[in-house]
């Protein structure tokens, strides 16, 4: 297939077990590489194995092009080049709203994409050990660091929680050092959130995220949630995944907030925030949205 077509788009995951050989088949041919993952792991793999074979054979190998990520890293580079001054960190705030004339019945999240979330939690230990060979002395920042907040805080009404299971970090922090080594451009932090709009839900979903991660690294746990998805969900986890007719009525909304300086020397602090809306059949949707249910239901 790869020889046959000059780019690729592979849509097939979870990507850690299947994207790899189709990553080597397109190196090999020649062929460009495009697909869609969320899984940190796989990207930061790729790129430490692959990445010279792919200079070497003139290929592009572009992860993370599903709209959970490339909107929010475009979004970045747009602030910082149309900040008059010296941007010094960025926070993406992320909401969601269901606007369908009936209530939502469908499922919430399909078994490939709960495969995944598994895979982002099991294999980060080992993403960890990859990103210190990538990176032997770090990725670059520079003081002021942002302050830190605590696991919930407020922003536009909405309460906010630090969405610790995901790819975004890790696409924009490597973008950022990328630019730094290469254009020396001063890399800024990077941190994403959910909008969430009731006090206790929002610590519930922070409690529910931490435990995830956790209970991910246990092999029994991982074999019970993949054989019984719909059990561990409450139903909202099936091989036919989310209805069509009622993924139409979903909307997403991701606000990027720049905070700096005028300039290098002022300390007066300056903001600009960037809203980019689009319709959401993506990883963070509906996992944040199967999270939500779930309160609901209890």
């Amino acid at each position: 297939m790869a020889k046959k077509c000059r780019v690729i788009l592979n849509c097939v995951g979870p990507y850690t077990w299947y994207g790899e050989a189709v990553v080597k088949a397109c190196i090999e041919a020649k062929t460009h590489h495009v697909d869609i993952t969320g899984e940190p792991y796989f990207m930061e793999y790729m790129q430490y194995e692959y990445n010279t074979r792919a200079q070497e054979s003139e290929v592009c190998v572009v992860s993370a092009c599903g709209i959970e990520t490339l909107p929010i890293d475009m979004g970045v580079l747009m602030l910082q080049d149309s900040f008059e001054g010296q941007v010094n960190s960025v926070d993406c705030y992320i909401s969601f709203g269901y606007e369908g004339p009936k209530p939502q019945k469908g499922a919430s999240l399909h078994t490939g994409t709960w495969q995944s979330a598994l895979l982002i939690g099991k294999m980060e230990d080992k993403r960890k050990e990859v990103h210190k060979k990538l990176y032997p002395s770090g990725l670059k920042q520079f003081d002021p660091l942002p302050e830190s907040r605590g696991p919930v805080h407020k922003f536009k009404g909405r309460y906010c929680v630090e969405a610790i299971i995901g790819p975004d970090h890790s696409v924009i922090s490597r973008t950022q050092q990328y630019l730094y080594e290469h254009q020396g451009r001063r890399p800024v932090p990077f941190k994403s959130h959910f909008m969430i709009p009731y006090y206790i839900f929002a610590w519930l979903f922070h409690i529910a995220s931490l435990a995830f991660l956790i209970l991910t690294k246990y092999n029994l746990f991982c074999i019970l949630l993949s054989k019984f998805p719909w059990i561990f969900s409450f139903g909202n986890v099936t091989s036919e995944g989310p209805k069509e007719e009622e993924l139409e009525y979903f909307k997403m909304r991701t606000t990027l907030k720049a905070t700096g300086w005028e300039n290098k020397r002022s300390q007066t602090p300056k903001t600009m925030q960037l809203t980019v809306s689009f319709l959401p059949s993506i990883f963070f949707f509906f996992f944040f949205f199967f999270f939500l249910h779930i309160f609901h239901i209890i």
